[in-house]
């Protein structure tokens, strides 16, 4: 990899090859003729937004503490804590219920 290219990505200055502890996943970006993005990316574990985790950026995220994870800083998710994973169960049981409903109006009224 091409320090210099990383290097005026994150933060301008010559940085050593920057990795997470545990990353949430890794990004390679081209335009077919050079490398215009690479790093290792972070998730938010309230709305699951993610972002290149870019030391130095002046970037400030924060850390829910009932989910143990880093959040996106974005108002909803530091203010309300659900964790994705809660809620996309609570949209299926949502829509379990709906349907459920719906059923159940077609059945009586036959």
């Amino acid at each position: 990899m091409n320090l210099s290219l990383k290097s005026k990505l994150y933060t301008g200055i010559e940085v050593a090859q920057y990795t997470l502890r545990n990353p949430a996943g890794y990004v390679l970006a081209s335009n077919g003729q050079s490398l215009d993005l690479e790093g290792d990316t972070e998730q938010c574990v309230h709305c699951q937004a993610m972002w290149i985790k870019q030391p130095g950026s002046g970037v400030t995220r924060s850390w829910c503490w009932n989910c143990n994870g880093s959040t996106c800083s974005k108002k909803q998710c530091i203010e309300h804590c659900e964790p994705a994973e809660a809620f996309i169960e609570r949209l299926e049981a949502e829509g379990n219920a709906r349907y459920m409903a719906e059923q159940n109006a077609k059945v009586l009224a036959k």
